[in-house]
């Protein structure tokens, strides 16, 4: 799992009962399929769907700028692409009334990719309620097809809520289907009903 925090959540899923495991983790959870490009150290958040590429081409006089080249990311929602899942905890210390996403480890939730800004959006919890806002990212943040504002009004998510962050779309689940969605994943029964004798 990359992450927002240091629980082995696939293990957990694995070895736990369902009520064992939403005892242990009882957040909300995003659970999607993407391929992840890890930074190399600090550097400026890319465009999504393009990386800027150092082109070596000849540039002519030595006072014009290098060249720069695009080139097409990996489709981000390959069938290969890594599943990650990434509970809606507070962890940091820091914004103690939300719960930071972005690439670098000081979020609560980090996403380490090139395409996710340092400090990319918010979430915030209030029992059953989760609002979500773009802190503002350079790639965006959506729920479903709409883009919100940056630094705007905070939108309201529920249980199969589609965000999408950059490039990265994931789902809002409670911690008992994310529960039975890493288990099938493993190819583990998704019910706590006792196995038959054979």
């Amino acid at each position: 799992m990359d992450g927002s925090n240091d629980l082995n959540i696939f293990r957990l899923a694995q070895t736990l009962s369902q009520p064992e495991f939403t005892a242990k983790c009882p957040w909300f959870f995003i659970v999607g399929r993407s391929p992840l490009t890890r930074p190399a150290g600090p550097r400026p958040t890319i465009v999504a769907g393009m990386m800027q590429v150092q082109d070596l081409l000849d540039t002519g006089p030595s006072d014009k700028p290098l060249a720069y080249r695009t080139i097409a990311t990996k489709d981000p929602f390959s069938l290969d692409s890594p599943t990650l899942a990434l509970a809606i905890r507070k962890v940091r210390p820091m914004f103690p009334f939300m719960i930071t996403l972005g690439r670098t480890t000081n979020n609560d939730m980090v996403l380490p990719d090139i395409t996710i800004s340092k400090f990319h959006a918010y979430f915030r919890v209030n029992g059953e309620e989760v609002d979500l806002t773009d802190a503002g990212s350079r790639n965006g943040s959506y729920v479903g097809d709409q883009k919100l504002v940056p630094n705007g009004t905070p939108t309201r998510l529920v249980p199969g809520s589609v965000v999408r962050f950059g490039p990265h779309s994931f789902e809002l689940v409670t911690s008992a289907e994310c529960w039975a969605r890493l288990r099938a994943l493993a190819g583990l029964p998704s019910t706590d009903e006792p196995s038959s004798p054979g």
